[in-house]
C-alpha cells in the first residue's frame, strides 16, 4: 500500500516487450500532442490601477447613461413604430358670424376696404401709398374665393378677368351657304334653312331643285371654309386696361388697373378633418378625438396671439404663455369637447412667416407682391402617441406650416352667352397643401431585448478600450499582459509518477500559471 510498494508493482507487472514498445511510441506521440491541445477560458483580473480604473467607471457610467436614460426613457426605444396613414377634408369659408352663408339670414363680418391698406380707395388723400401695391379690391365668398384641388386647394387672392366672344368655330349655322349632294349627285350649293335636334339639315337648293329635302350635316361641306385665325377675341381685358393702380403724378392718382384684389381674404377660414391609422399596430384615431396645436417659430406670432403657449397642453401641467418663439398656438375648434380644428387664414400666414404685402421672392415683374403673385403653404400634420420620460399614450398631433417659394397660378372659364360669349379668370392665391406624418408607437419585446443587447455590446466595447490602454498604451504594457493572457499548466505533484499524473484528482490545487511553474523548476 505504500508507494514504494505501488512503483514495485509496476516493475514486477510490466506489459510484454512488443506491448511496451508500443505504448511507449504512443506516449511519446501523446507528449508532443498534448501542449497544442487546450482551450481559452476568460480570466478575471482586478488591477489596482487609478488611470485604468476611472477610465473604466465614466466609460460603463456613459454607456449605462445613454441606454437609460436617452435611448429607454427619451427616446423610447422600446417601442415599435409605425408611420400613419390618413385622410383629409379641408372646408374654407368666409368670415361670417358663425351661420351658413348661402342663407339670407347669415351676416358677413366683413371690414371696410378702406380700412385695408392694399385696396383702392378714394377715402385716402392723394398720393399716398400705404402698400407696396394697391389695387381695387373685391369681396368674394367660399364658392367663389376657393378652388378644390384634390389633395390641394387654391384661395384666390388676386383675379384677372379678361371678357371674350367667340368669332370662329367652323359650326353649321341657319343661313349658311353649303354645298352638298342630293341623290348621290354631283355638289349643288343650298341654302341651311334650319337644323333639327338629330343634325339632319333642311336645305333650299340654289337651283331650285328638291327645296325642302334633310340632309345628314355630315354630308354638307361649308362654302368657303378655311382654318380660324382664332377663335375667341377679347372685348375686355388687360390690354384695354391701365396696366397699375397707382399714378401719383396725376390728379387723380387712382385709376382703374387690370386686375383686382380679395378683401379680407387673412380672415377666411380653413377647417380641417382629419384622420390616421397605423394599421400594423392597431392603432387609430381622429382629429374629433385627439388634440393638436399648431407650432411656430414667428416671434411676433409668439408674442402677440392670444392662444400662445410655451408646450402644449398635454406635455405640461400648466400652460405657461410665451414672449419668445418657438411656441405653440391652439387652434380654435367647432364644439369644446369633439370638436374639429379650424384657423383663420392670417394665423396660418403668420405661423409660415409670411407676409402678404411684402415683394414676392419669385416675382419677374418689380413692386409684385405675394398678395399679387401668390405663395405655396404646406401645413404638415404629425402625430405622435408617445412622449420623452413617458412611453406611449394617447395620440396627439401638431400642425407645421410652412412656405415654398413659387407663383402659384390657375386659370377658370365661365361661359356667360352660350356658346359666343365667356370669362377668362386668371387667378393668383394661397395654393395650400397638407400632408401627414409622424410615427406611432407600441411596446414590443422584441425591441426592448434588442435595445438591451446594443446595451451589453457597448459595455463589452467600453471594457475593450479599457484593455487596449492597458495592453498597449501604458508604460507596464508587459506586466499587464502577462497577467492578461496566462498559460495554465498542470503542476506536477511530489511523489507521483508520470503515468499517474493524471489520476491525481483529489489533490488540491493543481493548476498553476506559466510564471509560478517556471519559479518552481528554478527552485528545483
Amino acid at each position: 500500500s505504500s508507494p514504494q510498494g505501488s512503483r514495485a508493482c509496476h516493475r514486477r507487472c510490466a506489459a510484454p516487450a512488443s506491448l511496451s514498445r508500443s505504448s511507449m511510441g504512443m506516449q511519446g506521440f501523446w507528449e508532443r500532442l498534448r501542449p497544442n491541445i487546450g482551450y481559452t477560458t476568460p480570466v478575471f483580473i482586478y488591477v489596482e490601477d487609478a488611470r485604468l480604473g476611472i477610465a473604466y467607471y465614466i466609460l460603463v457610467v456613459s454607456v449605462l447613461l445613454y441606454v437609460v436614460v436617452y435611448d429607454f426613457a427619451y427616446g423610447n426605444q422600446y417601442l415599435e413604430l409605425e408611420q400613419p396613414v390618413g385622410t383629409i377634408r379641408m372646408s374654407f369659408r368666409m368670415p361670417t358670424d358663425r351661420c351658413d352663408p348661402l342663407k339670407n339670414t347669415c351676416r358677413l363680418l366683413s371690414k371696410n376696404t378702406s380700412d385695408m391698406p392694399y385696396c383702392l380707395s378714394d377715402h385716402r388723400p392723394a398720393g399716398v401709398k400705404d402698400a407696396p401695391q394697391v389695387l381695387p379690391c373685391v369681396y368674394m365668398d367660399g364658392l367663389e374665393a376657393v378652388t378644390d384641388l384634390g389633395e390641394q386647394a387654391m384661395l384666390a387672392t388676386f383675379v384677372e378677368e379678361i371678357q371674350q366672344r367667340r368669332i370662329c368655330d367652323g359650326a353649321l349655322k341657319v343661313g349658311d351657304k353649303v354645298m352638298s349632294r342630293f341623290a348621290g349627285g354631283d355638289l349643288a350649293a343650298a341654302t341651311i334653312v334650319s337644323i333639327d335636334l338629330h343634325g339632319d339639315v333642311l336645305l333650299d337648293w340654289d337651283s331650285g331643285a328638291s327645296d325642302g329635302r334633310e340632309v345628314s350635316a355630315n354630308l354638307v361641306v361649308k362654302q368657303g371654309a378655311s382654318a380660324c385665325e382664332r377663335v375667341w377675341q377679347t372685348i375686355a381685358g388687360p390690354e384695354n386696361l391701365h396696366p397699375t393702380g397707382y399714378d401719383p403724378g396725376t390728379a387723380n392718382p387712382y385709376v382703374r388697373p387690370s386686375g383686382v384684389f380679395v378683401a379680407d381674404i387673412e380672415e377666411f377660414t380653413l377647417l380641417l378633418d382629419h384622420s390616421m391609422s397605423a394599421p400594423t399596430l392597431g392603432i387609430s384615431s381622429d382629429a374629433r378625438k385627439t388634440v393638436g396645436y399648431i407650432y411656430t417659430e414667428d416671434s411676433e406670432m409668439c408674442r402677440s396671439h392670444p392662444s400662445r403657449a410655451v408646450a402644449p397642453v398635454e406635455l405640461t401641467e400648466d400652460v405657461v404663455p410665451s414672449t419668445s418663439a418657438p411656441c405653440y398656438i391652439r387652434p380654435n375648434q367647432t364644439a369644446p369637447i369633439g370638436g374639429l380644428d379650424f384657423f383663420t387664414i392670417g394665423t396660418l400666414l403668420g405661423a409660415a412667416g409670411v407676409d402678404l404685402d411684402t415683394p414676392s421672392p419669385v416675382s419677374g415683374e418689380e413692386g409684385h407682391t405675394n398678395r399679387r403673385e401668390g405663395v405655396l403653404l404646406v401645413i404638415n400634420i404629425m402625430y405622435k402617441n408617445f412622449k420623452p420620460f413617458a412611453g406611449a399614450g394617447d395620440v396627439y398631433y401638431e400642425y407645421k406650416v410652412f412656405s415654398i417659394p413659387t407663383t402659384p397660378k390657375l386659370q377658370k372659364t365661365f361661359i356667360t352667352n352660350y356658346p359666343n360669349q365667356r370669362v377668362v379668370q386668371s387667378i393668383h392665391g394661397i395654393k395650400i397643401h397638407i400632408i401627414q406624418s409622424g410615427k406611432i408607437g407600441k411596446f414590443s419585446l422584441l425591441r426592448l431585448m434588442i435595445t438591451i443587447a446594443a446595451g451589453l455590446t457597448m459595455m463589452a466595447v467600453a471594457n475593450f478600450v479599457v484593455d487596449s490602454v492597458a495592453l498597449y498604451l501604458l508604460p507596464e504594457r508587459d506586466h499587464f499582459s502577462r497577467l492578461k493572457y496566462p498559460i495554465g499548466k498542470i503542476k506536477k505533484q511530489p511523489g507521483v509518477p508520470d503515468d499517474d499524473l493524471y489520476a491525481v484528482s483529489s489533490h488540491p490545487a493543481f493548476m498553476t500559471t506559466e510564471s509560478e511553474a517556471l519559479s518552481d523548476s528554478d527552485a528545483d
